[in-house]
């Protein structure tokens, strides 16, 4: 089966100097849709001081901060959701560097070298949050968010969020071909709702085995510690792809192969077209994520903005708070195996080093179930999924589920590194969040590509 398309979704802002200019906008509209890029949704909008500081929070402090809340609340800027495939990388590189006249000089064709003036006043602004890396960051141990931090490039700040994304704007380059098909896992004869099925196939090339893969690169980094260039990015290749592939494990349809995983199964989100792939990859967490403007889009997204007090990081806290209240003591057990579910051989099978928190197949099995109890069930390619569907799927009638399953990513991503950064002496769940500040092609083709030392290791 051929890899799947990659849709994306990310957040663009046309700043309060661009959208003052007519002609400037007009330029900024023809080159998104010259680049290919689908308007989901836009609006415009006006902040007060508050929204601006809060969309800007990671900012707070640094010299920059105060300046572009200013210029931010200076006048309405228009907010849209765009879609394509690898729409957060080629946003980016549409907009262009940073730097308006550096842009201009080594990017002449960007919209920050044509429309923009200051860093401040560079016309645009692209987001691409990933929210299981953000909850995971509140569950690491200070000694493996030291490690986290050493390992990844300067550039992500020792966030796991900013590294998640990564796996997905990679995927065009010939480097990491081969790992195109890690990003989900399928199973001969599953058909749900009628069918769900999954079994484990020793070193395939699925989401399955790229975590056994990615964990197993990690220990041995951590056990060996990489001496040159090459091997301290493996490294580094090895975490970002262990981030990104725990989100996909725990998002239902990438544990499923119909329809490619929904990706051929048309649905309605709002007034746009779209596909059960793209809503449960994006569109629910979207909906609920880019609080300040998704939100402002429809009378369903409006009673969001009311439940979360218009606060873009209010989602994240709720997944806090219900991990620590609502989904206790349930989720102490998150970060535990079933050995009943975790049978059969593994790359990890016999090793007395094996990590005890690291078990998706469990997770994959689960994750498919789910195909057939709920988000296959009822399938109707003519049904509105932005109304009930999601009401359904992010409410207390089904205990929160797409915030659930974001909390139990982010939960055992930080479990599992902190079994192989901080260990012997792991935190457990409950001591975390008792010390927890909770703040706001071709097989062959393919296999020829894996770098060798990103290959699947038999531990032992």
């Amino acid at each position: 089966m051929p890899p799947r398309p990659l849709t994306q979704l990310t957040l663009a802002l046309l700043k309060p100097d661009l959208v003052a200019n007519t002609v400037k906008t007009g330029l900024v509209y023809s080159l998104i849709e010259a680049n290919d890029f689908n308007i989901v949704a836009q609006k415009r909008l006006l902040w007060s001081k508050n929204d601006a500081e809060a969309f800007y929070g990671e900012h707070r402090g640094k010299f920059f901060f105060e300046r572009l809340c200013g210029y931010m609340t200076s006048g309405h800027f228009q907010a849209l959701i765009l879609e394509k495939p690898n729409a957060i990388l080629d946003w980016r590189a549409l907009m262009g560097p940073t730097h308006p006249p550096r842009a201009r000089i080594n990017a002449p064709n960007t919209l920050r070298a044509l429309c923009g003036m200051t860093d401040t006043r560079n016309s645009t602004h692209g987001s691409g949050h990933t929210l299981t890396g953000q909850v995971a960051q509140q569950f690491l141990t200070p000694e493996t968010a030291k490690q986290v931090k050493e390992i990844l490039s300067p550039y992500y700040d020792g966030l796991l969020s900013k590294a998640a994304p990564w796996a997905d704007t990679i995927k065009g380059q010939a480097r990491y071909r081969w790992a195109s098909a890690y990003h989900y896992v399928n199973t001969p004869d599953d058909d749900p709702p009628n069918v769900c099925k999954f079994e484990y196939v020793y070193a395939g090339k699925d989401v399955v085995n790229g975590l056994f893969n990615m964990t197993s690169q990690l220990q041995q980094y951590k056990l060996v510690e990489p001496t040159t260039p090459e091997e301290k990015l493996s490294r580094e290749d090895a975490l970002r792809f262990f981030v990104h592939f725990m989100g996909d494990v725990h998002q239902p349809l990438h544990a499923s192969g119909k329809q490619r995983g929904g990706n051929d199964a048309p649905a309605k989100w709002g007034r746009a077209k779209s596909n059960l792939h793209k809503i449960w990859d994006s569109q629910l967490i979207l909906a609920k994520h880019l609080i300040h403007f998704v939100s402002t889009f429809t009378d369903q997204q409006k009673d969001i903005k009311d439940r979360y007090g218009n606060n873009p990081k209010a989602y994240l806290d709720d997944i806090l708070d219900m991990t620590k209240g609502v989904w206790q003591p349930e989720a102490s057990n998150w970060t535990l195996c079933d050995p009943a579910e975790n049978t059969g051989d593994t790359p990890w099978s016999g090793n007395g080093n094996a990590l005890t928190t690291l078990c998706p197949m469990e997770w994959a099995r689960i994750m498919n179930q789910i195909d057939c109890s709920f988000i296959w069930k009822d399938y109707d390619p003519n049904v509105d999924y932005s109304g009930d569907y999601f009401e359904n799927a992010t409410s207390e009638k089904n205990g929160f589920m797409v915030q659930r399953l974001i909390a139990m990513s982010g939960v055992r991503m930080a479990s599992i590194l902190n079994e192989i950064y901080d260990s012997p002496s792991p935190v457990s769940l409950e001591e975390q969040m008792a010390e927890t500040i909770w703040e706001s092609g071709n097989n062959d083709e393919t296999d020829r590509h894996i770098p060798d030392s990103m290959r699947l290791v038999k531990q032992g």
